[in-house]
């Protein structure tokens, strides 16, 4: 079985599109297609059923995803392991580099040491452009929201989030008029900073800091723009309510990114990490 083809079948199970795992893995769709091929013929049946819409696991495409995970899991360590036998750990500094990707980096850090093990890991959070940052070897990985163009830097999608508008309680439209509202301050708010103050509306708060945006909400009568990531737990839960005004509603992406002439040790532990990242936000 073929290591190569496994890791495409994970990975477009992951994303549900042949077309996303084709760009990110730098390889034209037809050739994909061809390793899955090549992968269900090995199994004799579907593991995919492909549509206009995307693609769909099969009942035995579970079977071999369950076991793809777990096979490049330990393959990705045992590469690890053969190749930093005897080597003395290096330092890696990983970065944050956005708001909005905080709360899959803080999902994420406490694995940090399990992946990166032949590894000194130190963990940053520097709200900049994180171009400058491993241009100049200030960070070895950033996690961000930002895909960076450098041709020496290798930015990869690894999901998506929004920002929603969220209260205590139910609110109107014309409720919303006469209530406060907390913003992230950041360039993504700025559009509906402008929007909201067109309709007469009043921020009240203005914080990069989501714990002051959550604790402004206690007040009556506030409610705020924050990424759904974030309080996704406190929705479930009933606790807060995403108001469904699209309107104030932002999508965005998230990006790992990092120098491309890194060694294939760290490259393998990379993969590990976005394939983690995948899972916390499917």
């Amino acid at each position: 079985m073929n290591i190569e083809s496994l890791r495409y079948f994970y990975d477009v199970v992951e994303f549900k599109s042949i077309s996303k795992v084709a760009k990110n893995s730098h390889i034209s769709q037809p050739a994909l297609s061809h390793q899955l091929f090549k992968l269900e013929r090995e199994f004799n049946g579907k593991l995919l059923e492909r549509s206009n819409k995307g693609v769909e696991i099969t009942q035995k495409g579970e079977v071999v995803y369950e076991y793809a995970k777990k096979i490049l899991e330990l393959y990705d360590l045992l590469y690890e392991e053969v190749n930093n036998e005897g080597v003395n750990k290096n330092k890696l500094e990983i970065t944050n580099t956005s708001i909005y990707s905080n709360s899959i980096f803080l999902a994420i850090a406490g694995q940090f040491g399990s992946i990166f093990n032949n590894y000194n890991v130190n963990m940053n959070m520097e709200f900049i452009n994180g171009e400058g940052l491993l241009i100049n070897k200030k960070s070895d990985i950033i996690i961000g929201n930002e895909k960076l163009e450098d041709k020496n830097i290798k930015s990869e999608y690894i999901g998506s989030d929004k920002l929603v508008l969220i209260s205590r309680k139910n609110m109107t439209k014309e409720e919303l008029k006469e209530s406060k509202i907390g913003l992230l301050d950041d360039k993504f708010t700025k559009e509906v900073e402008k929007k909201l103050k067109d309709e007469k509306v009043e921020v009240g708060l203005k914080s990069n800091s989501l714990s002051t945006i959550l604790a402004f909400l206690e007040s009556d009568n506030t409610y705020a723009l924050v990424p759904y990531s974030d309080v996704r737990e406190r929705v479930l839960k009933g606790e807060l309510i995403v108001q469904n005004f699209y309107e104030y509603e932002i999508d965005y992406n998230l990006y790992i990114s990092y120098r491309k002439d890194i060694d294939d040790k760290l490259r393998a532990k990379i993969r590990l990490l976005k394939e983690k990242l995948f899972k916390i936000l499917k």
